[in-house]
């Protein structure tokens, strides 16, 4: 009966030995089972695996007070059921936000997440794995080590507004009709070719930069085709106004444009609008007033030096031709005496002349007379 019993204790023994080995495998984690590093542990939730997560950081290695991000790319269609489980940071980073997204592919919809940190120490640390959990089970990142470093003393960049300024130079400009003005100050919208036009550049904002206007030189842009670009000095005052540059243009043909420039020169930006004039042609003349003298009158658009200009031409015809009328009448006139000088001289050459006949006669005929 004991020897029963001791075989029946053996027996018990031993099973209970292999249930609580068996359990003991499953349950521990076994050496070497680790993930290398860049991919993720997966540890299931359910019967269904988890959904793949990439990870991306900004860098491997940062600066105190300059943001780090990282980036978690899930595999799953739906943001609001993905929860990301953070490790403890608090001692060596700040959290400034946390973001969620879906992110649209040609395959499918992915949630995005970003973690945005502020460092607050320099050194070496070790980021520990996040924790993405899914409806479909939960997966552990690899940890990260991240080197923080001192932030770099950085010279904040000041920026200068600049902006053009333009006047017409030619009081006889001929502008199509409803061509309208410029505002003031302003250059003009459009202009015709050959006319001159005074352009300037103004540039503010230089004393919170604590510089000097730079020269002119620097500001001076690259001259387009089919136009007169020539610069022209400023003086010191208006370079104390903060006149950067002065411009004399003179278009020839086609449209007028300058681009967008942006100019650094030490901590100060400029940044530089896009200038651009569109060009007319000329009005067109009468052919038969190009070959004479007297300038074509300004019918669509009312000069007041054009007018006083065509009035002061119709004055000085007129006095021409009176002048030219007076003439021919003193012409006539000195004709008409010549003529009649020359009337009474004949008339007494032929009186004179028949007088003498006479006179011839009566000698002779006293000579007879006496013989």
């Amino acid at each position: 009966m004991r020897r029963n019993c001791r075989i029946i204790t053996v027996y018990v023994l031993l099973f209970l030995l292999l249930c609580g080995g068996a359990i003991f495998a499953q349950d521990a984690d076994p050496a070497g089972s680790a993930n290398p590093a860049g991919s993720a542990e997966t540890e299931n939730l359910s019967t269904v695996a988890a959904p793949s997560v990439t990870v991306r950081i900004s860098d491997d290695s940062a600066e105190t007070g300059v943001p780090w991000t990282i980036t978690f790319f899930v595999d799953w269609d739906f943001p609001d059921e993905v929860t990301v489980i953070p490790p403890p940071f608090a001692f060596f980073m700040n959290l400034e936000r946390i973001a969620k997204t879906p992110r649209f592919t040609d395959a499918h919809i992915q949630t995005v997440i970003e973690y945005r940190f502020i460092p607050a120490r320099e050194g070496s640390f070790i980021l520990e794995p996040f924790t993405v959990i899914t409806p479909e089970g939960s997966i552990k990142t690899v940890s990260h080590s991240l080197i923080i470093r001192p932030a770099v003393a950085r010279q904040r960049i000041h920026r200068a507004r600049a902006f053009w300024e333009g006047k017409l130079n030619s009081p006889s400009a001929a502008y199509p009709p409803g061509a309208g003005s410029a505002a003031a100050g302003a250059p003009p919208g459009q202009m015709a070719a050959g006319e001159r036009l005074d352009l300037i550049l103004r540039v503010t904002g230089l004393d919170q930069a604590g510089m000097a206007l730079p020269p002119s030189g620097f500001f001076m842009p690259e001259v387009p085709q089919g136009a007169i670009l020539v610069s022209s000095p400023a003086t010191a005052q208006e370079r104390a106004g903060g006149i950067a540059l002065k411009l004399i243009l003179i278009p020839l043909e086609g449209d007028f444009t300058l681009p967008a420039r942006v100019l650094e020169r030490e901590n100060t930006r400029f940044e530089i609008p896009a200038l651009r004039i569109k060009v007319n042609q000329p009005l067109n003349k009468n052919p038969a007033q190009e070959n004479s003298l007297e300038p074509p009158a300004s019918e669509n658009i009312p000069n007041a030096g054009t007018a006083l200009f065509s009035q002061t031409d119709e004055n000085l015809q007129r006095f021409l031709e009176g002048s030219e009328n007076k003439l021919k009448r003193s012409h006539i006139l000195a004709l008409i005496i010549i003529l009649f000088f020359f009337v009474i001289i004949a008339i007494l050459v032929c009186f004179t002349f028949f007088r003498g006949l006479k006179t011839k006669g009566s000698e002779k005929h006293e000579f007879w007379g006496n013989s």
